[in-house]
């Protein structure tokens, strides 16, 4: 849960325009109250959707994406690990 609020904080404090973004969060299983977390950071106001899906089709990074993806309906798409950082004006 605290490196989802952290991870989702700064990638706000980094974005132009965050009206324009579609949030898909992906929950495998490994975040405990992923839906809390995601309250925590005020992101559902801020962001201009965000929708959490629950993966329960196997295992794997692979197919955990390929499900993220079929629930996403933006014309661009982008993938953040836990391991990734944006970069200030990710979105421009």
């Amino acid at each position: 849960g605290v490196d989802v609020r952290a991870k989702l904080e700064f990638a706000l404090q980094a974005a132009v325009n965050l009206k324009r973004i579609q949030l898909v969060l992906v929950d495998a299983g490994g975040c405990r109250d992923l839906a809390r977390a995601v309250d925590q950071t005020g992101v559902a106001n801020a962001w201009g959707s965000v929708r959490i899906v629950t993966f329960t089709e196997g295992t794997g990074r692979g197919p955990c994406l390929n499900f993220g993806a079929r629930h996403a309906d933006g014309q661009i798409l982008a993938f953040l690990h836990s391991d990734t950082r944006l970069p200030e004006a990710w979105d421009a």
